[in-house]
């Protein structure tokens, strides 16, 4: 099937409507493989660098593990800090993980932890390679540097590796048509934080009716109630160990280190919009917690209203819709953590793979220089501003994908 794009080729009338920037010149051409090259060097560098020093999550998970096999509370940080050798880090995913863990528990650490970040790596690119076989060295490239975020995932020794392979495997049986297995594997997304049970808002843009579209959300609902039901009949007293840390704070994700009851996000430097503006009100003086929520509720507003003009412009396209509203909802996440932008590198691909070389370079100046100059200058200059990088590349990257739409809106309607 034939892009608007590529049909507006066919007539000669209308070749003057085709964008410049879509046709291949050498010189982008080449201009993109060299830049995609240079932002994979670096990136894989900085890396090796960091090596010696990361995984600090990752012990955390092999501490709960060893903390299960002695009969202790994984959800205990004291026990956690002792296996672990690091203060204040507690673990605090469900139960069911440990299994999963347990099996990095089995071998060397740095060893098995890079094998499952290179493979989940490897893994997402040719599942996704598998349903378009072009732009092969894009794909790559935005994978390993897109929002900077494998770096962290790998700095960090968390998950956000193999959540980018299992958010390739949910858009690859969308575009299969296999909705079931879709919803199925952003269950398990959200089994290892739940906050990715939003995004199976994005089920409801499938041209099927009600109750069709309801069934496929309650595939992710269940999959993630199944295993916490699991959890229970098989060890109560550690599932009941797990729900005493959400009650109590010392494992429970959104309210970590913020006391008070107060969600994380507006409390501790996490790369949210909501923090973001806590901080921008904070340097003008400025604690009224009025304004504050107000401004948030109009960021949010802002955000479904793009989105809004982005649905009416694609309304035929159930991928890119998904796509671009995995993104939105994504911006208007009350936590965020610099691993998580793993999470919106597929859909960012899908929304962009068709674009010309020039838009592609734009696409990749955003999401993978603009956070990667901004973390230099974070550390040279402790500026606040600066340590926004991956919020300001994403949020970037959000308008300037609408702008490219609208643009393209309205050639179509030129054309038409």
């Amino acid at each position: 099937m034939l892009s608007p794009i590529s049909s507006l080729r066919m007539g000669k009338n209308k070749q003057k409507l085709v964008r410049p920037e879509t046709s291949h010149k050498p010189f982008w051409k080449w201009g993109l493989c060299f830049f995609c090259i240079a932002l994979l060097l670096i990136n894989i560098a900085l890396i090796l660098i960091a090596l010696p020093s990361s995984g600090w999550d990752f012990r955390v998970y092999i501490s709960a593990v060893i903390a299960v096999l002695q009969q202790l509370n994984p959800y205990d940080p004291g026990i956690i800090s002792q296996f672990s050798m690091l203060p204040n880090f507690p673990f605090a995913y469900p139960p069911y993980t440990l299994a999963f863990f347990y099996l990095f528990y089995l071998t060397d650490f740095f060893y098995i932890y890079s094998l499952v970040w290179t493979a989940s790596l490897l893994a997402s690119f040719y599942v996704i390679n598998r349903l378009s076989k072009t732009n092969r060295l894009y794909l790559f490239t935005l994978l390993v540097t897109g929002f900077f975020s494998l770096f962290w995932t790998y700095l960090t020794g968390n998950l956000g590796a193999i959540y980018l392979f299992l958010v390739s495997l949910i858009f690859y049986f969308l575009s299969l048509k296999r909705e079931y297995l879709s919803s199925i594997f952003l269950g398990i997304v959200a089994s290892f934080n739940l906050f990715p049970l939003a995004f199976s808002a994005i089920y409801l843009l499938l041209r099927k009716s009600l109750i069709e579209r309801g069934k496929i959300i309650a595939i992710s609902l269940l999959t993630v109630g199944v295993l916490f039901l699991l959890s229970f009949l098989v060890n109560p007293v550690l599932f009941g160990q797990y729900m005493e840390g959400i009650q109590s704070g010392s494992s429970n994700p959104y309210f970590e280190g913020a006391g008070g009851n107060v969600p994380v996000s507006f409390y501790i430097n996490t790369p949210t919009s909501y923090w973001l503006i806590n901080q921008t009100l904070k340097f003008f003086g400025l604690h009224d917690s009025i304004v504050f929520f107000t401004l948030c509720i109009g960021y949010v507003l802002l955000i479904g209203g793009i989105w809004y003009l982005f649905y009416r412009d694609n309304r035929d396209n159930e991928i890119l819709l998904m796509c671009f509203a995995m993104f939105a909802l994504f911006l208007i996440l009350p936590r965020l953590k610099p691993y998580y932008f793993t999470l919106i590198l597929i859909p960012l691909y899908l929304l962009t793979k068709e674009y010309g070389m020039k838009r592609k370079i734009v696409i990749l100046s955003f999401a993978s220089l603009v956070p990667l100059l901004l973390y230099f200058s974070y550390q040279v200059t402790q500026n606040i501003l600066t340590s926004f990088g991956q919020l300001w590349a994403s949020l970037a990257v959000f308008i300037v994908v609408f702008h490219y739409s609208r643009k393209d809106s309205s050639i179509r309607n030129q054309a038409g």
